[in-house]
């Protein structure tokens, strides 16, 4: 129902399908440390992005750094297996400073053993646009760091905001740019909020549609069933 909404405008050859709840089910990585109590840096905000550098368009390094510039002393973590390259490093860093952003704000991380860890490291997740984030918005969120997302028209584009209504955080799907920065500004001036969210993500998605699997196993078994009595009554 989220990622194509009654009113949605893409088009499919198939006829499409929709399950009652979220269309996935996440399982949560072995080596996922524990949550640490949640604390907030006097030294600013860390906004974080874990999601593949090919999704990071000229118009999300815009709003992002229109966001760097809306919260003082907030810096950016970036982390994606390209950014061993420091060719491409160098590139991420001149689209940042072409809108004002010092590279001192920018932290570029490549790949690392401490993938899940590194989690700890951010204080708001990013989601890229108009293609989401889809594992790594559902591995933020099992870290304790709440993930803002702007909610486009079509699939690619909602991913995101169908992972955050099935933990019900509907508080943190944007529908416009200047909400997903508003969103994104408020978030990172609460931070009571922040520790409250760190603190209880992780035991929000446990008790979710999001990771109960045998309850997705269900819908689908009964969506088959009824396509199977369609085609049949067809007939």
């Amino acid at each position: 129902m989220v990622l194509h909404p009654k009113d949605t405008i893409e088009l499919a050859v198939e006829t499409i399908i929709r399950l009652p709840r979220c269309w996935i089910c996440y399982q949560p990585p072995v080596d996922a440390s524990e949550i640490e109590p949640g604390t907030c840096a006097d030294n600013g905000v860390t906004f974080g992005s874990f999601n593949n550098l090919s999704k990071l368009s000229p118009d999300v390094i815009a709003c992002w750094s229109q966001l760097l510039k809306e919260v003082p002393d907030s810096r950016l973590l970036l982390k994606a297996r390209q950014l061993d390259d420091p060719f491409v490093q160098e590139r991420i860093l001149k689209q940042f400073a072409h809108h004002g952003i010092n590279h001192e704000r920018i932290t570029l991380l490549p790949h690392t053993p401490s993938h899940m860890a590194d989690y700890g490291r951010v204080d708001i997740a990013l989601d890229t646009f108009p293609r989401t984030g889809g594992v790594t918005t559902a591995d933020a969120l099992w870290m304790g760091v709440p993930v803002i997302t702007l909610a486009g028209q079509r699939y690619i584009e909602r991913q995101g905001a169908s992972i955050l209504k099935a933990i019900g955080l509907e508080e943190l799907i944007a529908l416009t740019l200047e909400d997903y920065l508003a969103k994104a500004v408020v978030l990172a001036n609460d931070p009571a909020r922040r520790i409250e969210l760190h603190t209880s993500l992780r035991k929000r998605m446990a008790n979710s549609p999001l990771c109960d699997g045998r309850n997705l196993s269900q819908e689908l078994e009964d969506a088959y069933r009824k396509m199977w009595h369609t085609w049949c009554e067809s007939r």
